[in-house]
């Protein structure tokens, strides 16, 4: 088990008391966000009782579900992200756990052994639907007991009268609906990674672009065209993007994120970037000669030009 200070992003013993939210967190989208503030608020009403109180969150660095017989689920945000999304919401630790550790210890252990003793937890925040401990036997309910009542679930969070969860948004990143996804995670989804080098085609073409790979295991946007944001040095570029193979050029089994950034030519190899997905233009099609993929291409940066001017 590690302990994560995030206000360092280093290793570090945990604090001397902690309110934790607890969850999977896949996503951070609205629904876990209002788990992190309620656990804030309490840290602060708590303060004066328990000097030098910290607010943290718990998970498993490796979800349950990568651990069950039908293989592994499309994560939406890798670790680093969401160790960097927590800090930005303003919680102080992370506590990480291994979940072959904990997987056949009972509820109330957990409880005890783990966020009281371990990580010295004083009030617990979580979900309607957590359960944890072996077998996933334990409840909300349960969680309130074994805290002694120093514990709160927090109602679900809903958009069109249905409640947020991870599954509903790995369903919309699935089926191309870029918009719905942002709703319900509260920002876009986006790929972070390594500006790689391609083919140069795009420069070619006169429309330069950058390539990234999508992180190992996480949910892939439809195969499509995207009007999306790209942030370079923490500055937003208007930016269209293709998602799949580009079966013009290459039709491999590589699954790449091209990105042309709107009056953008600088060399970025090498950097990070995050790519913002903010609407689905249309599917991605093969076309005969490089000529027509141009003139494609030429207007996709139209209607992302015409969206911006539109927003």
């Amino acid at each position: 088990m590690t302990v994560i200070d995030l206000r360092t992003m280093r290793e570090s013993s945990p604090p001397p008391f902690s309110v934790i939210c607890l969850g999977n967190f896949d996503g951070i989208h609205i629904g876990h966000q209002a788990l992190v503030r309620s656990a804030i608020e309490k840290k602060a009403k708590l303060a004066e009782t328990f000097p030098k109180i910290a607010s943290g969150v718990c998970f498993f660095k490796a979800p349950p579900s990568d651990y069950s017989p039908g293989g592994k689920i499309p994560r939406l945000m890798t670790f680093q992200q969401k160790l960097s999304f927590f800090s930005q919401l303003g919680l102080d630790f992370a506590f990480v756990i291994d979940f072959e550790a904990l997987r056949n210890v009972s509820p109330e252990s957990y409880v005890k052994n783990t966020l009281k003793d371990l990580f010295h937890c004083v009030f617990a925040v979580c979900g309607f639907n957590f359960r944890y401990g072996k077998n996933a036997a334990g409840t909300a309910d349960d969680l309130i007991r074994f805290m002694d009542g120093s514990a709160a679930v927090v109602a679900p969070v809903c958009v069109n009268d249905q409640p947020v969860s991870s599954s509903t948004i790995r369903q919309a990143i699935d089926s191309g609906a870029a918009e719905h996804a942002a709703a319900l995670l509260g920002r876009p989804y986006c790929i972070e990674a390594e500006v790689l080098h391609g083919k140069a085609l795009g420069r070619t073409l006169g429309l330069p672009t950058v390539n990234q790979v999508f992180p190992e295991d996480v949910a892939i946007p439809k195969h499509g065209i995207y009007i999306t944001k790209t942030y370079i040095h923490g500055i937003a570029h208007p930016s269209v993007s293709n998602v799949g193979i580009r079966p013009s050029v290459d039709d491999g089994p590589q699954i790449n994120c091209e990105t042309h950034i709107l009056d953008f030519d600088l060399d970025i190899y090498g950097e990070t970037i995050k790519v913002d997905f903010l609407s689905r233009l249309r599917d991605e099609i093969r076309f005969d000669d490089l000529n027509a993929l141009r003139a494609q291409v030429q207007s996709d940066i139209e209607r992302t030009k015409a969206y911006y001017k539109e927003a």
